[in-house]
């Protein structure tokens, strides 16, 4: 069974609390193609990656950005938060891997 990995993030996040540029924009489409091309050569068929607004985040997580309890961008893996705020390429494939060992 698939990993269901899903990254919610907003338009103009990146970098908003760094005085340099900082972060990954996951609403860039080409850092988008970047991480899915990275999950498929690590991973195969065993991830399913998605993209999302963060205005179109499931209730619970949309309530706890919106009562400051996390922060953007976030890392669903199977309905659970597993990263928050700002995370590149290798954390992302790090934490992947780390519950895809888990969960077999």
């Amino acid at each position: 069974m698939a990993l269901k990995v899903a990254v919610f993030d907003r338009k103009g996040e990146a970098g908003k609390f760094c005085a340099e540029p900082c972060g990954v924009d996951w609403t860039d489409q080409e850092n988008q193609k970047l991480a899915r091309q990275n999950l498929l050569q690590f991973f195969g068929d065993r991830v399913e990656l998605e993209f999302h607004d963060a205005e179109q985040a499931p209730p619970d997580i949309a309530r706890g950005l919106k009562e400051g309890g996390l922060l953007l961008p976030l890392l669903v893996i199977n309905g659970r938060v597993r990263l928050q705020g700002f995370f590149d390429f290798r954390r992302l494939r790090d934490m992947v891997e780390a519950v895809g060992e888990t969960h077999g």
